[in-house]
C-alpha cells in the first residue's frame, strides 16, 4: 500500500504520521521517537529513504532541515494553509511555525508500520 509519511520535530520528541492512499476513511498511523537518527533508520528501514539520504539526515542536524534528496517544507507553509482552511481558528504560534517538515511517499504495509510501533488512529486527528 502506498503512504505518504512526514516527520516533524515537536520537541522534545519527533513525530512521524503516515497517511495511507487512496484511501476510503481517514486512518493515520502515528509514532513518536527521541532523535533524528532514530527517523532516519525507520524511515529507511521502510524503504522510504535509500541509505545516502538517511545519513544525510541523521548526521546533519539534530532536527529536520533541508539536504539535497529530501523533500522539506517549511512549517511556516503548514501555518498558511491552517489559516486558510480554518479562518475562524487560533493561528499557530510563531514557534510552532519554526523548522521544517520531512515529507516522504513510498509502499510499505501497515503490518510492517505496526512492527515499528506505528500506532493507527481513525479520527483521522493527530494526537
Amino acid at each position: 500500500m502506498k503512504f505518504t509519511m512526514m516527520a516533524v520535530d515537536t520537541l522534545p520528541k519527533f513525530r512521524l504520521a503516515a497517511f495511507p492512499h487512496p484511501s476510503t476513511h481517514p486512518e493515520i498511523w502515528q509514532l513518536d521517537v527521541t532523535s533524528i537518527r532514530e527517523v532516519a533508520n525507520i524511515l529507511g528501514s521502510l524503504g522510504f529513504l535509500d541509505s545516502e539520504a538517511c545519513d544525510r539526515l541523521a548526521n546533519a542536524n539534530t532536527t529536520v532541515t533541508p539536504q539535497p534528496g529530501l523533500n522539506t517544507i517549511p512549517l511556516t507553509a503548514l501555518g498558511d494553509f491552517i489559516r486558510a482552511a480554518s479562518p475562524g481558528e487560533e493561528p499557530p504560534s510563531e514557534e510552532a511555525q519554526d523548522g521544517y517538515m520531512l515529507m516522504v511517499q513510498g509502499e510499505t504495509t501497515e503490518e510492517k508500520l505496526a512492527a515499528f510501533g506505528f500506532v493507527a488512529t481513525t479520527d483521522g486527528l493527530l494526537q
